[in-house]
């Protein structure tokens, strides 16, 4: 947990065995939920809240902010430097490779992903159908 920041921490709703990295950035004021068994590599970002900034007449710092919550699955593994975006759907064991940029999506069970922005790379599956 070295040298990450929490922002809105009470916002943030983490379950048992959740593994944080080094130097993360959390900004939980929209809403943060974790799964049990997550782990965050180091230097991942998570946002949950944007600037807004339609009204071409006003400055952006003074438009205030828009919130959509974050989502992360049980057993999820988010590699190192990811930046997930406000609306982020993650589904349970998914991974998401290092460098990538997810998106306002609903990522579903098992997917890989990787890139930016983050794409489907494959899937993963239990050894029972590994076979298949």
């Amino acid at each position: 947990l070295t040298g990450t920041i929490i922002l809105n921490p009470q916002n943030i709703e983490c379950s048992d065995n959740v593994f944080i990295g080094v130097n993360n950035y959390i900004q939980a004021g929209g809403g943060l939920t974790i799964q049990s068994d997550a782990l965050l590599g180091p230097y991942v970002k998570i946002w949950t809240q944007n600037h807004n900034y339609k009204n071409y007449e006003m400055p952006v710092h003074s438009q205030g902010y828009s919130y959509k919550p974050v989502k992360i699955g049980a057993d999820v593994w988010i590699g190192s430097n990811v930046f997930i975006m406000p609306g982020a759907q993650v589904g349970d064991k998914c991974i998401i490779s290092a460098n990538s940029v997810v998106g306002d999506k609903v990522y579903n069970e098992g997917t890989m992903l990787a890139g930016y922005p983050a794409r489907k790379i494959g899937e993963r599956r239990s050894a029972s159908l590994q076979d298949e």
